[in-house]
């Protein structure tokens, strides 16, 4: 009988001894958790400060890319209407290119046929020259006519022989 005393005081004592341990320790374990909480939220505070800074950082980077958005659609629609403005010019510039070119090509038609007349024209006068400058140095049938004087024989020239 006395061993089950014996065990359940040495239980107690071991159990008292156990508890005592326990709350010696009990102090340093919360001061632990504690300090490794605090460790926890300066981690967390400093994380937390940096993803502030970056969402700051990126706040800002997307209102400079929507300035400049902005300011790129401007440019953009500036574009736009500068090549409409030249699409219309450039219309309107083969339209008169167009005009002047057959304008051109009709003055031409007209030059060359003016051209043509003139030569035509250019080439009846030599001719009419040619046989005036014959009839000038030719023998004319008039000159049987007129007084054998050496002048006038001289202007009509040497009659030529016939052969009858």
């Amino acid at each position: 009988m006395q061993t089950p005393w014996l065990v359940a005081l040495l239980s107690i004592s071991m159990s008292l001894v156990v508890l005592g341990v326990v709350l010696r320790r009990q102090p340093a374990v919360t001061r632990l958790y504690k300090e490794i909480q605090t460790m926890e939220s300066v981690n967390l505070n400093d994380q937390l400060s940096k993803l502030d800074g970056n969402k700051v950082q990126l706040e800002n980077l997307l209102i400079k890319g929507n300035k400049i958005a902005e300011e790129e659609e401007k440019n953009v629609a500036e574009a736009n209407a500068d090549l409409k403005r030249r699409d219309t010019e450039m219309a309107t510039c083969e339209a008169e290119k167009k005009t002047k070119a057959e304008e051109l090509a009709a003055k031409e038609k007209e030059h060359i046929e003016t051209e043509a007349n003139l030569k035509s024209e250019y080439d009846a006068w030599t001719q009419e020259i040619e046989n005036l400058k014959a009839q000038t140095t030719g023998y004319r049938p008039i000159c049987d006519f007129v007084k054998d004087d050496p002048a006038v024989k001289k202007m009509c020239g040497t009659k030529p022989e016939t052969l009858a």
